[in-house]
Protein backbone atom coordinates (compact mmCIF):
# COMPACT_ATOMS: atom_id res chain seq x y z
CA UNK A 1 0.00 0.00 0.00
CA UNK A 2 0.98 3.77 -0.31
CA UNK A 3 0.91 5.88 2.27
CA UNK A 4 1.28 9.95 1.76
CA UNK A 5 3.57 11.68 3.82
CA UNK A 6 3.40 15.60 3.60
CA UNK A 7 3.56 15.24 -0.66
CA UNK A 8 5.60 12.25 -0.85
CA UNK A 9 4.65 8.91 -1.32
CA UNK A 10 5.81 5.67 1.09
CA UNK A 11 5.50 2.18 -0.26
CA UNK A 12 4.08 0.34 3.05
CA UNK A 13 4.87 -3.49 2.57
CA UNK A 14 2.57 -5.57 4.70
CA UNK A 15 2.83 -9.23 5.56
CA UNK A 16 1.16 -11.75 7.43
CA UNK A 17 3.08 -10.94 10.57
CA UNK A 18 1.87 -7.51 9.91
CA UNK A 19 -1.05 -6.55 12.35
CA UNK A 20 -3.19 -4.16 12.30
CA UNK A 21 -5.30 -2.28 14.75
CA UNK A 22 -8.46 0.50 14.58
CA UNK A 23 -8.08 3.41 17.28
CA UNK A 24 -11.05 4.98 15.27
CA UNK A 25 -14.10 2.69 15.35
CA UNK A 26 -12.77 -0.16 17.17
CA UNK A 27 -13.54 -2.60 14.69
CA UNK A 28 -12.38 -6.28 15.61
CA UNK A 29 -11.56 -8.14 13.58
CA UNK A 30 -9.65 -5.53 11.39
CA UNK A 31 -7.49 -5.59 8.26
CA UNK A 32 -5.90 -3.84 5.58
CA UNK A 33 -9.38 -4.09 3.57
CA UNK A 34 -10.92 -1.50 6.10
CA UNK A 35 -8.55 0.93 5.21
CA UNK A 36 -9.85 4.00 3.05
CA UNK A 37 -8.41 6.16 0.83
CA UNK A 38 -8.59 9.29 3.52
CA UNK A 39 -8.23 7.21 6.43
CA UNK A 40 -5.11 8.60 9.09
CA UNK A 41 -2.58 5.66 9.12
CA UNK A 42 0.28 4.92 11.87
CA UNK A 43 2.32 2.80 10.88
CA UNK A 44 5.84 1.15 12.59
CA UNK A 45 8.57 -0.69 11.02
CA UNK A 46 11.22 -0.67 9.67
CA UNK A 47 12.82 1.08 6.56
CA UNK A 48 13.57 -0.95 3.29
CA UNK A 49 14.81 1.80 0.92
CA UNK A 50 14.68 5.45 0.35
CA UNK A 51 10.73 5.91 0.30
CA UNK A 52 9.79 1.92 1.83
CA UNK A 53 8.96 0.38 4.90
CA UNK A 54 7.59 -2.95 5.81
CA UNK A 55 5.09 -2.44 8.58
CA UNK A 56 5.14 -4.42 11.54
CA UNK A 57 1.86 -2.69 12.77
CA UNK A 58 -0.61 -0.44 10.94
CA UNK A 59 -3.19 1.78 12.85
CA UNK A 60 -6.06 3.56 11.78
CA UNK A 61 -6.34 6.93 14.13
CA UNK A 62 -8.24 9.93 14.28
CA UNK A 63 -6.45 12.95 12.22
CA UNK A 64 -3.96 14.09 14.48
CA UNK A 65 -0.60 15.73 14.82
CA UNK A 66 1.81 14.51 11.40
CA UNK A 67 4.66 12.52 12.71
CA UNK A 68 7.23 11.03 10.89
CA UNK A 69 10.47 9.03 12.68
CA UNK A 70 13.06 7.12 10.05
CA UNK A 71 16.36 7.96 9.09
CA UNK A 72 17.42 11.29 8.38
CA UNK A 73 19.45 11.09 5.11
CA UNK A 74 19.51 15.07 3.82
CA UNK A 75 20.17 17.93 6.06
CA UNK A 76 20.76 22.17 4.91
CA UNK A 77 21.03 25.36 6.57
CA UNK A 78 21.90 26.06 10.36
CA UNK A 79 20.02 26.30 13.83
CA UNK A 80 20.38 30.16 13.03
CA UNK A 81 18.63 30.23 9.94
CA UNK A 82 16.59 27.49 9.40
CA UNK A 83 16.80 24.57 6.75
CA UNK A 84 15.70 21.64 5.94
CA UNK A 85 15.70 17.61 6.65
CA UNK A 86 14.75 15.01 4.42
CA UNK A 87 13.69 11.43 6.21
CA UNK A 88 12.15 8.70 3.90
CA UNK A 89 12.16 11.15 0.86
CA UNK A 90 9.80 13.54 2.97
CA UNK A 91 11.64 17.05 3.16
CA UNK A 92 10.63 18.71 6.02
CA UNK A 93 11.50 22.90 6.56
CA UNK A 94 12.74 24.04 10.03
CA UNK A 95 12.73 27.65 11.36
CA UNK A 96 14.47 29.34 14.34
CA UNK A 97 11.50 28.35 16.57
CA UNK A 98 11.77 24.39 15.80
CA UNK A 99 12.51 22.89 18.97
CA UNK A 100 15.00 20.17 18.67
CA UNK A 101 15.77 17.74 21.18
CA UNK A 102 18.81 14.97 22.27
CA UNK A 103 17.90 11.67 22.68
CA UNK A 104 17.47 12.44 26.00
CA UNK A 105 14.46 14.76 25.48
CA UNK A 106 16.57 17.70 26.60
CA UNK A 107 16.50 20.84 24.38
CA UNK A 108 19.56 21.45 21.79
CA UNK A 109 21.82 24.20 21.59
CA UNK A 110 22.29 26.19 18.51
CA UNK A 111 25.91 24.64 18.33
CA UNK A 112 24.12 20.95 19.09
CA UNK A 113 21.62 21.32 16.19
CA UNK A 114 24.87 22.48 13.56
CA UNK A 115 26.54 18.96 14.35
CA UNK A 116 23.37 17.11 14.29
CA UNK A 117 22.97 18.42 11.02
CA UNK A 118 26.22 18.31 9.66
CA UNK A 119 26.18 14.36 10.99
CA UNK A 120 22.92 13.53 8.73
CA UNK A 121 24.77 14.41 5.84
CA UNK A 122 27.80 11.67 6.28
CA UNK A 123 25.59 9.33 8.91
CA UNK A 124 21.74 8.69 8.45
CA UNK A 125 20.19 9.35 11.78
CA UNK A 126 17.23 8.13 13.26
CA UNK A 127 14.89 11.44 14.01
CA UNK A 128 11.37 11.84 14.59
CA UNK A 129 9.81 14.99 12.91
CA UNK A 130 6.55 16.33 14.76
CA UNK A 131 4.80 18.94 12.43
CA UNK A 132 1.38 19.88 14.62
CA UNK A 133 -2.26 19.90 13.13
CA UNK A 134 -3.02 21.54 10.69
CA UNK A 135 0.13 20.13 8.98
CA UNK A 136 2.31 22.77 6.76
CA UNK A 137 5.49 21.43 5.92
CA UNK A 138 7.44 22.90 9.02
CA UNK A 139 8.74 20.64 11.41
CA UNK A 140 7.25 22.33 15.01
CA UNK A 141 9.53 19.52 16.96
CA UNK A 142 12.53 17.17 15.86
CA UNK A 143 13.83 15.04 18.10
CA UNK A 144 16.94 12.62 17.78
CA UNK A 145 15.99 8.69 18.68
CA UNK A 146 18.44 6.14 19.74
Amino acid sequence: MDVVAGGSVITVTVNNETTFEDDVSGLEPFNITHLGTSDFVEVIGFETGATAVTATKVKRRAADDFILQGYATEATGSAAGGGTVTVLGETFDFTTGTDFEDENDVAMTDPQITTLLSTINSTPTLIKVKDTVTADGVADEIDVED
